[in-house]
């Protein structure tokens, strides 16, 4: 039955979260990956349960860690409308990234590592 619905849920988990339906991955594969799965003996019950507090975690570091990190690339460069890139000054660096500071690289990779952990 739920492999059945597996479109409605990938629609329905799209709304609630404002994940793209592109995002997913195609129906029928999964269906068959699934029922794959669940034919070599195992259940869904089998499945970690969903871990909120991690969820937070991750989101926080794609909505403002990552973009931290990357911010310095895009420094010392600015285009124009005609497409000409020009040299901007560098912005002063702030005690934030400090070692181990919220927001720093180090607290960042430890972040990561509890992510990838789970």
């Amino acid at each position: 039955e739920l492999l059945s619905a597996l479109h409605i849920i990938f629609q329905a988990v799209a709304q609630e979260h404002n994940i793209s339906p592109g995002d997913f991955p195609d129906v029928d594969d999964y269906r068959t990956k699934l029922q794959n799965w669940c034919g070599s003996g195992r259940t869904l019950a089998n499945l970690p349960k969903l871990n909120r507090e991690l969820i937070k975690k991750l989101d926080a570091c794609l909505s403002n860690e990552i973009p931290n990190l990357l911010a310095p690339l895009a420094i010392g460069q600015q285009v124009t409308d005609e497409g000409a890139r020009i040299q901007t000054p560098a912005p002063a660096q702030s005690s934030a990234f400090s070692f181990g500071a919220p927001g720093s690289e180090q607290e960042t990779a430890a972040t990561m590592e509890e992510i990838m952990a789970a």
